[in-house]
């Protein structure tokens, strides 16, 4: 079973590496010698990355998830990013001196997984739960 898994995410890693490449070469076509030939580095590199993480054994669920939640996730992250940026830009241009007051919170955090913490404590960090805490304030959940 284990082995099926790693397939899988492996599979899934080399579509995802194929696919950010593509689109950071800006490469679509292969008329000339020297386009093909970047296409070659591109999948040389993919295939050197494949080798080399799953010689490290970080192939896996853990560094490669395949949620499918992941889809709904990012969107929703990029856009709590944005606007928690445009707020404080906004505090920032205030001018006002306790507009920004930086504090240090617990928050409980029921994830098992190292990366599953990450992306609660990066998630939290840009919510408007975390805005609206204040210094000595535990956040809603």
């Amino acid at each position: 079973m284990e082995k099926k898994n790693s397939t899988l995410h492996a599979i899934l890693l080399c579509i995802l590496l194929c696919f950010i490449w593509y689109f950071w070469s800006g490469k679509t076509g292969l008329e000339t010698k020297g386009e093909r030939l970047i296409l070659y580095f591109g999948l040389g590199s993919v295939a050197i990355t494949l080798w080399v993480s799953k010689r490290l054994q970080m192939i896996d669920e853990e560094g490669q998830p395949t949620n499918p939640r992941l889809i709904m996730y990012i969107p929703w992250l990029i856009k709590e990013i944005i606007v928690a940026n445009i707020d404080v830009l906004g505090r920032i241009l205030s001018g006002k001196k306790d507009a920004v007051q930086p504090t240090w919170i617990r928050v409980p955090a029921q994830q098992k997984t190292r990366l599953g913490k990450v992306i609660f404590a990066n998630s939290y960090m840009t919510s408007k739960k975390f805005k609206k805490c204040r210094k000595n304030e535990r956040p809603s959940r």
